[in-house]
């Protein structure tokens, strides 16, 4: 069985870095390229609610999931892998 490429998803928690590590290690020993995902929750309705622009609260957001994914894809760049982060809301991506 051979790998070419691996989805990880990341939160920055304890369990998420351990999970990151695990990874990382199927992907070196498969040389895979590590494919990092986050999800941006959809709040809008909540947000509108509440009176918030929703466009602000996603901006909020991506910048604390961007943070995470950069902090996870130098985790892996650091173990020698090719690496890359995506950050989502529903199905738009957007590829750092």
């Amino acid at each position: 069985m051979s790998y070419e490429n691996i989805v990880l998803a990341y939160d920055g928690s304890m369990e998420g870095r351990r999970a990151l590590r695990e990874g990382a290690e199927v992907a070196v020993r498969f040389n895979a390229c590590v494919h990092f995902l986050a999800v941006i929750k959809n709040n809008v309705g909540s947000a509108f609610g509440q009176s918030f622009d929703p466009r602000s609260l996603a901006a909020v957001e991506a910048a604390d999931l961007q943070r995470i994914l950069d902090e996870g894809v130098a985790m892996l760049k650091s173990s020698g892998l090719e690496a890359n982060g995506h950050l989502c809301m529903g199905i738009r991506w957007m590829r750092s």
